[in-house]
């Protein structure tokens, strides 16, 4: 019994040994190395360039601990102290730890003018190693709020009040701020912003929109009563939108297009710029047949709509044929498109039926000689194309009844012969029998 406590006894010792061995090294192998006598040199710039006097640095690790700040001084932010925008200081980093250095939101005064170095990006990971200077590089973008009576730098953590764009202000009319919609929101937009709008965009949710594709300066006040009136400049409909560019200018650039619920076969798509067909922008226009949506490049505005797009088979403008029935072909690229027909100046009461293919026909029955016929197709947008077609039925020539004709002549002539000889013989035979007697 008092050996096998002795035993465990022993073993309770080994394990108490390794475990106060495995303490020692970990103490051992986990102190950091210092790397003494390292540099930091902190460039603080702003987006130009320019280097920004007084700003707060604060350095910290990054792996493969996080938050360790660069000793000695773990608690006080650097800052910069010339007009270089540059901070110096030596230091005992960790050595094998990375580390970033940020900038603090500030406002300072240069020149008597008062900047707020705003939303300033950290520097990239650096790591420090001793008897070397590391040099980070810091930018942010500094707002001008103002001039300052103050001649001298300064640094203060307070933000100035900032300035707004008259644009900001504005209630955008309903139309453009449907459920759905993507028109540009201009709330909290400062002027500096309102000074270079990229892709500003005027979304009908139902319609459609248009992205523009160069940046707009919309830091006039005019904007603040344009945005609020937008009805009176952009007019969306289904597969048609118009743009009036007169008293704004801004609006008559380069854009993207887009219909939104447009119901096409995507064979052959055409555009029409202000009631003329554009070769140049319809080869362009891309169609998805899933979403229904329409896109097309533009240069400039006016008025842009879809064009049914019909197509007959009857090329000739005129034909001529020898049967009253008559069916004509063809084949629309708006499915949503109708269709109506005039014959001889009367509408045909008949509803003309196009599949899902954009094909359909249209039975005709003529009359005698000349016949007019008008086909006019209306697409979703309100666009008209007509054909106009002239169709003479000549009936053909019934030569059964000359043939008939001739042969009862023929008969008649045989009869008529046979019946002449007939009656000479007998006549004959009459003067025979006389002169016997």
């Amino acid at each position: 019994m008092f050996k096998n406590i002795k035993n465990n006894f022993t073993l309770f010792s080994q394990i108490i040994n390794i475990f106060v061995l495995s303490i020692l090294l970990f103490n051992i192998f986990s102190t950091p190395v210092i790397a003494g006598n390292a540099t930091v040199s902190v460039i603080i710039k702003n987006t130009s360039g320019q280097g920004l006097p007084s700003v707060p640095i604060t350095c910290t690790s990054t792996a493969p601990k996080v938050g360790t700040e660069l000793p000695p001084a773990p608690d006080i932010n650097y800052l910069t102290t010339n007009g270089n925008g540059i901070a110096n200081w030596s230091v005992d980093g960790i050595e094998g730890y990375t580390y970033k250095c940020f900038a603090s939101s500030a406002t300072y005064t240069v020149n008597n003018v008062t900047y707020y170095f705003s939303s300033p990006s950290p520097s990239e990971a650096f790591s420090l190693i001793p008897g070397q200077t590391q040099q980070v590089n810091i930018t942010g973008t500094p707002y001008n709020t103002g001039s300052s009576n103050n001649n001298s730098n300064t640094s203060t953590t307070s933000e100035p009040e900032i300035e707004y764009a008259p644009v900001s202000e504005t209630e955008i009319s309903s139309t453009f701020t449907k459920e759905g919609s993507e028109t540009t929101s201009f709330t909290d937009m400062t002027l500096e912003d309102s000074k270079t709008v990229s892709e500003l965009t005027i979304d009908d949710a139902e319609f459609g929109k248009i992205k523009y594709l160069e940046d707009k300066d919309l830091s006039d006040d005019k904007f603040l009563s344009i945005f609020e009136d937008l009805d009176n400049y952009f007019n969306f409909m289904t597969g048609k939108v118009t743009v009036d560019t007169q008293d704004v200018s801004e609006f008559n650039s380069k854009a993207l297009v887009t219909f939104y619920n447009i119901n096409l076969v995507g064979n052959e798509i055409k555009i029409a710029l202000d009631d003329e067909y554009n070769e140049e922008i319809s080869s362009s226009a891309e169609y998805n047949k899933e979403t229904k949506e329409l896109s097309f490049e533009v240069s400039s505005f006016s008025e842009y709509e879809v064009m049914p797009n019909m197509q007959i088979s009857l090329e000739k403008d005129s034909i001529t044929i020898d049967t009253y029935n008559y069916t004509i072909s063809g084949t629309v690229e708006d499915l949503d498109s109708t269709i109506e027909v005039e014959l001889n100046g009367e509408k045909i009461e008949e509803n003309i039926e196009i599949d899902k293919n954009g094909n359909f026909n249209i039975e005709l029955t003529l009359k005698e000689g000349d016949n007019t016929i008008n086909i006019t197709t209306t697409g979703i947008s309100g666009y008209s194309e007509s054909i106009n077609k002239n169709i003479n039925y000549t009936p053909p020539t019934n030569y059964i009844y000359w043939i008939v004709g001739g042969v009862a002549l023929c008969i008649l002539f045989l009869i008529s012969v046979i019946t002449a000889v007939f009656f000479i013989i007998k006549k004959k035979k009459k003067s025979k029998t006389k002169k016997k007697i």
